[in-house]
């Protein structure tokens, strides 16, 4: 199906004395020429400007009665005078109308039988002069006002009957968008008639810009008249008939003009019809490889944060928007922004916004956007964000985009949640930069690395859950050429370590896949129209070396586990308990490094390290080995007997499962 558009316009009418030139016909079809050819709109456009009367009556029988598919959808646009014949029908003045001449003015009515000539079924007209209403209807004093009394409201209603259009303003404007109902699939038929006043009334112009009524219906195509479907399977927004008709009315209102537009139906399929597919909700989602990104400032955790690629994807957030926003709504980075922005409450509001300030394949976005954005969660209550967006000064013309907490109903609970994920992302962030120097060069921990890749023998599809700085991954591509490795880390510096490594090592690059996310997230994908999907039977082996205290939601993040490994497949844990003597630790590490090299660089280092541990002490020591044993039965695995205790200066032990 192909939409058409044919845009009228007369400003000029040398051949009649009482009609003054029009200032704003061109700007009309200008900007409604515009906007109707982009490429979300997609309509093909043509225009007629200044034509004579037998001009536009060849315009429009050679478009219409073209070959085209009867389903196409034609919208014919006419701006200029609009001039009340004797018997009260309309006509529309053309460049050469003359009051001695009357076939030199085209009568609405000429319209309508070209119209019925072609046989379409779906036509939207649309006019903007004055006594448009008379397009349809004679002038009735229901409808119209009270000194309106040239005909009877008999004669009025026989007037549209006889036409066989019914009149929808009131039924219209009683409806809201939520309440449109039909599927919205661009199926609908109809000739549909709006126009920019009553019978009575004049149609007034902004002074050198455009018609008021034009002017409401170009802003209802840029998006303010954006209706949205709830079909889950495949949302998307549509400008509709209807929502246009509001828009405009409810535009025209707010200007104090006294013109009332009104909108008429015949062989109306349904009580709305698609004019213009506008926008994707749920746009187009992919998976995201790891990125370095040397902006990683613009994420400090002051505020919920997140970057989006040129396509308004997620690229990256911060740990603040994982704590108080991702994690809680289940979003992932990959992912269209749109799977965050309709689970607000404003939504409908931020949706009408987006289509118009970010069209598809636009040119020219703002480079600074504002708005309020308001959530309703479980866990914080309601909370009212303003939010920041903004160009990264890069070459692909990302987003960063800031979220400002202006109230939350459960305050002390979100700023105490905020506080705890600045605190932990910094002592993991900072771990990461003395990691590798004092943990993982540390002879015990190499051969715990070592011990944790045996248990998982020449298994090839490979996952490491809390991969860090990436010793187990490099260990695993290391040992088995054929082998690869999916290195999941809720840390960005851990992670930019190990990307660091398989960097080094053009073999390590094909075989490893790097995600920074949460377990949970990272084990589920998204289809293309951003519904979840999980993952199943794609791992061979998971490994989680000295990463399970971590966990807050250790079944849950099992149970996934268990999910995407393939039967037979296995998960090696290596782990603390509550008797990790932390201070043992680090005396046996001190003293390696001291028959190595201790300097002031290392003795800041290692003791930088020792400070993180014992912060996380608590942690560290909260899951026993009957813990651990207990949750793995739980999300289905099957434990093996033998557990390698009191490995890694015996801070650690070893547990295996399988599928």
């Amino acid at each position: 199906m192909k939409r058409h558009a044919i845009l009228i316009a007369n400003s000029q009418f040398p051949e009649h004395p009482n009609l003054p030139n029009l200032e704003t016909p061109e700007n009309d079809v200008k900007q409604l020429e515009k906007v109707l050819k982009d490429s979300t709109r997609d309509f093909l456009v043509s225009t007629a400007i200044n034509k004579a009367s037998h001009e536009i009556g060849k315009v429009l029988a050679l478009h219409l009665n073209q070959k085209s598919d009867p389903n196409d959808l034609f919208l014919i646009y006419y701006s200029g005078h609009g001039i009340l014949e004797s018997d009260l029908s309309l006509s529309l003045a053309a460049k050469d109308s003359d009051p001695a001449n009357p076939a030199s003015f085209y009568l609405f009515e000429n319209v309508m039988k070209t119209v019925e000539q072609s046989r379409l079924k779906r036509v939207v007209i649309l006019l903007d002069c004055c006594y448009s209403g008379a397009a349809v209807s004679k002038i009735s004093p229901i409808l119209e006002s009270k000194n309106s009394t040239l005909v009877s409201e008999e004669e009025a209603e026989v007037s549209l009957s006889k036409r066989g259009f019914k009149e929808q303003t009131r039924s219209t404007l009683e409806l809201t968008s939520n309440e449109t109902d039909f599927e919205l699939k661009s199926a609908e038929t109809g000739i549909w008639i709006l126009t920019a006043s009553s019978a009575s009334q004049p149609a007034y112009a902004e002074k050198g810009d455009m018609g008021v009524f034009t002017r409401f219906l170009v802003s209802g195509f840029e998006g303010h008249a954006l209706t949205t479907s709830n079909d889950e399977e495949n949302p998307y927004g549509a400008i509709t008939i209807n929502g246009l008709f509001r828009h405009i009315h409810r535009g025209i209102q707010t200007t104090g003009i006294i013109q009332t537009p009104r909108i008429y139906s015949k062989d109306a399929s349904h009580p709305d019809m698609v004019i213009a597919e506008i926008i994707s909700l749920v746009g187009e989602h992919h998976s995201v490889e790891f990125h370095l990104w040397d902006e990683s400032s613009l994420l400090e955790n002051m505020v919920p944060t997140y970057l989006l690629d040129n396509k308004f994807r997620f690229l990256h957030w911060n740990a603040s928007f994982q704590a108080l926003i991702a994690e809680p709504l289940s979003l992932m980075r990959g992912a269209h922004v749109e799977t965050f922005l309709k689970q607000l409450v404003n939504w409908d509001e931020v949706a009408q916004r987006s289509a118009r300030d970010f069209p598809p394949e636009g040119s020219k976005y703002p480079r600074v956007h504002v708005e309020s954005l308001k959530l309703q969660t479980s866990r914080w209550g309601y909370v009212d964000f303003t939010k920041v967006a903004s160009h990264v000064r890069d070459k692909e013309a990302n987003w960063c985009v800031m979220l400002n907490i202006d109230y939350a109903e459960r305050e002390k609970e979100i700023w105490g949640k905020l506080k705890e994920t600045m605190t932990s992302d910094e002592t993991w962030s900072l771990y990461a930069k003395n990691y590798d120097s004092i943990i993982a060069s540390f002879s015990e921990n190499k051969e715990l690395v070592k011990k944790v890749v045996e248990r998982i023998g020449r298994r090839e599809n490979c996952l490491d859950i809390g991969a860090g700085t990436g010793s187990t991954t490099i260990e695993m591509l290391k040992t088995l050429e054929s082998r690869k490795v999916h290195a999941i880390d809720m840390n960005y510096f851990m992670l930019k370590c190990l990307h660091q490594k398989v960097l080094e090592n053009d073999a390590y690059q094909t075989r490893t896949r790097i995600t920074h996310s949460d377990c949970l997230s990272a084990l589920t994908s998204l289809d293309k129209n951003g519904k979840f999907l999980e993952l199943n039977d794609e791992y061979d082996a998971v490994v989680m070396m000295n990463v399970f205290f971590a966990l807050e939601k250790p079944v849950e993040c099992l149970k996934a586990i268990h999910r995407v490994l393939k039967p037979g497949g296995i998960i090696v844990i290596s782990t603390s308990d509550e008797t990790t003597d932390i201070e043992a630790l680090f005396r046996t590490i001190k003293q390696e490094l001291k028959m190595k090299k201790w300097d002031a660089t290392i003795k800041e280092a290692y003791e930088d390290a020792l400070s993180r541990n014992r912060e996380m002490e608590k942690i560290i020591k909260q899951y026993t080995e009957k813990n651990v044993r207990s949750y793995l039965r739980e999300a289905g695995f099957i434990v093996n007997r033998q557990i390698e205790r009191k490995v890694y200066v015996g801070c650690v032990f070893i547990m295996i499962a399988s599928k």
